[in-house]
């Protein structure tokens, strides 16, 4: 297969939706070369010559002109119905992100609790896995998967002893 632009024969050949878009149809496809479109021959089109085309009717040009707005219509659905998705999907990172926030403020691990809080775990609390806590986040990994996280409601402030000066 040949390279389009590296030969001076296939100037002024044209791809059928480039003769569509110029109000032309063409006649025999037998008559028809299939080229590679640029030097890196990732991309072919089937080529028409300018004798090998005849000026639309207007059936034809009524039909070219609906089937091309039907394309923009559908083309500007897709692209509103993916704003709409991406819409959709941020707000529902946004819950998530603050669900996190909230439980983040809520539990931590025992040590957490003591060297940042000062405050110490009771000993009948029942600590969650970080994994079940990041299930509850849906896709999110805030907590260490294989640390244990206690609530604040499982926590007490130690009382301080009184000193003896």
């Amino acid at each position: 297969m040949k390279v389009k632009r590296y030969y001076p024969e296939y100037k002024d050949w044209l791809t059928e939706k480039q003769w569509l878009s110029k109000g032309k149809v063409i006649i025999d496809d037998s008559k028809t070369v299939k080229l590679w479109s640029n030097q890196f021959c990732n991309v072919s089109s089937i080529y028409a010559s300018p004798d090998n085309v005849r000026e639309m009717t207007e059936a034809e040009k009524l039909s070219f002109q609906e089937e091309k707005k039907l394309q923009q219509q559908l083309s500007k659905e897709r692209r509103i119905s993916k704003l709409e998705l991406e819409i959709i999907r941020q707000e529902e990172l946004n819950k998530a992100l603050k669900l996190a926030e909230k439980l983040r403020e809520d539990w931590h691990t025992e040590f957490q609790w003591r060297i940042f809080y000062g405050r110490e775990v009771k000993e009948n609390a029942s600590g969650l896995l970080g994994s079940e806590l990041n299930e509850q986040l849906s896709g999110l990994y805030v907590f260490g998967a294989d640390y244990f996280y206690y609530n604040i409601e499982e926590t007490y402030l130690p009382k301080e002893e009184a000193l003896n000066v």
